[in-house]
């Protein structure tokens, strides 16, 4: 058997085994639920009241965009809405939907062609791995048509079409005002070597480089950068962040500088050292790896830093993280039988997470970008909900997939064995 045949093969073997993961998962999560046809679920009243206050309007004219009752861009409301108009199948339909959403979105990171075998199904398995996956793929929410648009960004931009990129990424902020972090995290990764010093650079561990106008950098950041900006023709639309019937409807989406919430952004890191960090390492072997990285004095930088800032600004007995995580900590440490050291303890695992993201990451490249903007954004999260890590976690899984993460990525070669093409295929016509 030739090695082509052999390569074949194995690709095959790992396509079918992503369709059987893919159907095992939301097979018993459908079957949890009873099919799609279940009762209206939390938040789901709101998303779908609203898509039905659209179908109602149909279609929907400049006045009714801009003054819908909720502060997020309609883009879901508008695909769901359009379902429903055209078929009547009620809330099942939208459902229907969005889990069609949230497999294609776990097809780009599980049927991609990665940088070796059995490397894109572990990243999918990885993604499964948070709970929040396909639990919001089953319901009609936001995240998921959200995260898929991001995802589609990178994807298309590793595949050297960053104009139809930035279109990605401007229906990912269609979709939710947020997601703006991914495509300014893009562009800050690639123009930032282009601007700082190349001491700095070569301290914060990146590739020294001069500043040219002529340097493609530039040229394809440019429609990222126009997507990213297209938070700003909302903005002017809305006339705010949001529709202002929303926005009043919804007060705590109005945070001033002095509601911040360090914690929050301490609590995202958290995140992403449980259902990125922990899961990675061991999928992919890695423990040695990390053993290695948190005997750095980098690290012993990283974990003092830590420390500081959880004692400081985590409230000890806060209640404020939602998720399975925080649910599971105060499970494994009742206060009821460990009393006052059940907060502490608690804390120290957040902290002892938050240290394995830092130190995963301690590189000066789109995931330090990435995960900057995300823990900057929720700062002004009106709370710490881990849902709302799914497009972080989707990236990330995504990148991993395409290269090891061990030295700063540059997305734009990550699949350099592939054939480039040509300027009209690029998507900048």
């Amino acid at each position: 058997m030739t090695q082509h045949l052999r390569t074949a093969v194995a690709t095959l073997r790992e396509r079918w085994a992503f369709f059987a993961l893919l159907v095992v998962a939301f097979s018993i999560a459908l079957a949890y639920r009873g099919g799609l046809h279940f009762d209206v679920f939390l938040d789901e009243y709101w998303f779908w009241r609203q898509t039905l206050w659209f179908v109602d309007r149909w279609p929907p004219g400049i006045h009714e965009l801009r003054n819908y009752p909720e502060p997020m861009t309609p883009l879901s409301f508008l695909v769901w809405g359009v379902v429903e108009w055209s078929t009547g199948a009620g809330i099942a339909g939208a459902r229907l939907t969005t889990l069609a959403m949230g497999a294609v979105l776990l097809g780009l990171i599980g049927l991609q062609r990665s940088v070796a075998p059995g490397v894109a199904l572990r990243t999918c398995i990885g993604l499964l791995v948070f709970p929040y996956t396909v639990a919001l793929s089953i319901h009609v929410y936001t995240d998921v048509p959200a995260a898929l648009f991001t995802v589609g960004g990178f994807w298309l931009y590793a595949r050297r079409r960053p104009g139809l990129a930035g279109l990605s990424f401007a229906l990912a902020i269609a979709t939710r005002q947020y997601m703006v972090v991914f495509p300014a995290a893009l562009v800050a990764a690639e123009l930032t070597p282009l601007v700082l010093p190349n001491g700095l650079l070569r301290t914060l561990g990146a590739e020294p480089a001069s500043f040219r106008w002529s340097d493609p950098r530039i040229a394809r950041s440019l429609p990222i950068a126009l997507g990213a900006a297209s938070l700003l023709a909302w903005i002017a639309f809305f006339g705010g962040l949001g529709p202002q019937h929303g926005l009043d409807d919804w007060p705590r989406h109005n945070v001033s500088v002095a509601g911040l919430e360090p914690a929050y952004a301490l609590y995202f890191l958290t995140c992403v050292g449980a259902y990125f960090v922990v899961p990675e390492t061991l999928l992919f072997g890695r423990v040695r790896k990390m053993q290695e990285l948190l005997l750095t004095p980098r690290a012993l930088f990283f974990g003092l830093g830590l420390a500081l800032l959880y004692v400081i600004l985590f409230p000890i007995e806060s209640d404020v993280p939602m998720g399975p995580l925080n649910r599971a900590a105060r499970l494994l440490l009742p206060s009821e039988y460990l009393g006052p050291f059940s907060g502490a303890i608690r804390l120290m695992a957040y902290g002892g997470l938050a240290w394995l993201a830092c130190v995963r990451f301690a590189r000066f490249d789109l995931v330090f970008w990435m995960l900057l903007a995300s823990a900057c954004l929720m700062l002004a999260s009106f709370e710490a909900w881990e849902k709302y890590n799914l497009a972080v976690l989707a990236s990330l899984w995504y990148l991993r997939s395409n290269a090891n993460l061990e030295s700063p990525i540059d997305l734009w070669t990550a699949l350099g064995d592939e054939e480039t093409p040509t300027r009209s295929e690029s998507g900048l016509g």
